[in-house]
């Protein structure tokens, strides 16, 4: 075909053009319509999704994150910076407002990241698949709310070496044969399983780990080199400059050894074992 050139893998899959109906009918045939809720909106489709504690890892910082996560920081900057505002239109307020309670909702959430495992149900008998567990339904999946005898019991039992696939209380089931949706779709998915399913389930998986490291900056006339913001947790490095102290870090100072480097987005947390608010590091460094 001629697309074949432009296959790199098992990953592929073959799309097809729809027809004027498809067309007339528009997006919100196939994906529904838009939340007038901006606020609602916003916070369903970044941290309600079933992929919202998926990590990934950035491409221009390299570090590991969530889309959860991403999406509370900025809202928690944007939070202060309007609280910080001597006046703001009544909206912006009340806009505040929404996301702040949106984010004290998913704050504690989101200190911790998911781990996804397959396991494979097996049916019994001829009547339908019987989970032996009580289950609680939401947009993401079905959350295992305690686990009696039936299929997911069978499994636990029958691969006592797999321990990091057990099924346990307060996983989440997430996907049924490739098909991910509500607890209510994923529960319909089962009833018209034939003999097995394959079953992704999500479980927590501790908190986000942040790499540190030491840096020995040699000052030497030279300006720190970098734009920064400052909170209260530290100092973020917005962009690195040519010329100054941490890119003479950077370039091979005799000090770094291990030939780490500061990149855009790192946080200097402490100055010479003292921590502080970013602002205050920021003194410090001067």
């Amino acid at each position: 075909a001629l697309n074949d050139k432009f296959s790199v893998g098992e990953g592929n899959y073959v799309m097809s053009f729809g027809n004027v109906a498809d067309f007339s009918k528009g997006l919100e045939e196939r994906i529904g319509a838009p939340d007038p809720d901006l606020v609602r909106g916003l916070s369903q489709e970044h941290c309600a999704k079933d992929d919202a504690h998926t990590q990934w890892q950035t491409g221009n910082y390299g570090i590991q994150t969530f889309t959860m996560l991403e999406f509370l920081l900025v809202v928690k900057e944007t939070i202060d910076e309007v609280k910080a505002l001597p006046e703001c239109p009544a909206e912006w307020n009340k806009a505040c407002k929404q996301f702040e309670a949106m984010y004290n909702k998913y704050a504690q959430e989101a200190g911790h990241a998911y781990v996804d495992f397959t396991i494979i149900l097996k049916k019994e008998g001829a009547s339908g698949f019987s989970l032996g567990a009580q289950t609680k339904s939401d947009e993401r999946g079905l959350e295992i709310v305690s686990i009696e005898q039936g299929v997911v019991d069978n499994w636990n039992k029958g691969n006592p070496d797999k321990r990091t696939e057990q099924v346990c209380q307060g996983n989440q089931i997430v996907a049924v044969d490739g098909f991910r949706g509500t607890g209510a779709l994923l529960l319909e998915r089962f009833e018209s399983a034939s003999k097995s399913v394959k079953v992704i389930v999500r479980k927590a998986g501790g908190a986000i780990a942040f790499e540190e490291f030491e840096a020995k900056l040699e000052k030497v006339g030279k300006e720190l080199g970098a734009n920064t913001s400052s909170d209260d947790e530290g100092l973020t490095i917005a962009k690195v400059h040519a010329g100054g102290i941490l890119d003479a870090w950077n370039q091979g100072s005799p000090q770094n050894r291990a030939g780490v480097k500061v990149a855009d987005g790192h946080m200097i947390v402490s100055v010479d074992g003292q921590e502080g608010k970013g602002h205050e590091l920021l003194k410090m460094l001067e």
